[in-house]
């Protein structure tokens, strides 16, 4: 069914038959429903949990190879709207949103985009050229210690965005900074986690309350085996830190 996975036994290594029930299982092709858009539908109504004060976060985890950046972020080409992934999907439709509350709200959207590369906590959207920059004093604050009551990052750079269009303009920018190389099971495999992070403020105009919410889209690096990936040298750092 669509939403019990059955792993098989082995009996090489003894292992007995396993499974897992999720939510949602998408398997197969477009014809039996596994669609960028069926993927998005189903994750939708979360979009509706951040505008209403709630902390969410969509993640892509998996193997090296497997597709979770294709799932986040679609196709290359910016045109192709059949495989747009998780995330120009989530722009549009969370601006959408937000536009129907606008009679009601002062609405503030801002993003930042930021890395985990080799356990060290990057900035996407400062120029790679200076490393010392993508470092510089990023230093995470718990929930329990911010204004927001939402875990915050200092020092890392937040821009405010307008629409759809800006924000993605701020994701596309990220993402060309983050770190990839080739390796023997994916011609380009992302070599760090990627985490991109929407924050939303509205104020209610006739009562002056404010919600915070919180919308975080994370792309993880894929877990690999480096007897199969052949990874040496700093790619063989690259996937200590990311297993």
């Amino acid at each position: 069914d669509d939403r019990t996975c059955v792993m098989a036994g082995d009996a090489a290594t003894a292992s007995d038959v396993r499974d897992w029930e999720f939510d949602k299982i998408f398997y197969g092709s477009d014809v039996d429903g596994n669609t960028q858009d069926n993927v998005f539908k189903d994750t939708s109504l979360l979009l509706t949990s951040a505008i209403d004060g709630f902390n969410v976060c969509i993640f892509a985890y998996g193997q090296t190879g497997s597709g979770k950046t294709y799932t986040m972020l679609g196709s290359v080409d910016g045109d192709d709207q059949i495989n747009q992934g998780l995330a120009p999907r989530v722009a549009h439709e969370l601006f959408r949103k937000l536009t129907e509350r606008e009679s009601n709200y002062d609405i503030e959207v801002s993003a930042s985009m930021l890395e985990i590369y080799t356990d060290k906590l990057r900035d996407l959207l400062v120029s790679n050229k200076n490393e010392k920059e993508c470092l510089v004093d990023l230093k995470i604050r718990l929930a329990e210690h911010t204004s927001s009551g939402l875990v915050e990052v200092d020092g890392a750079k937040i821009e405010r965005v307008a629409n759809a269009t800006e924000l993605l303009e701020v994701i596309d920018r990220g993402t060309k900074g983050r770190a990839s190389s080739s390796t023997k099971m994916n011609d380009e495999s992302s070599r760090s986690h990627m985490v991109a992070t929407i924050v939303l403020s509205l104020r209610n105009r006739r009562t002056g309350k404010i919600v915070h919410g919180k919308l975080t889209l994370v792309d993880l690096a894929g877990s690999e085996r480096v007897s199969k990936s052949g990874a040496t040298g700093q790619q063989l750092k690259e996937a200590q830190s990311i297993n």
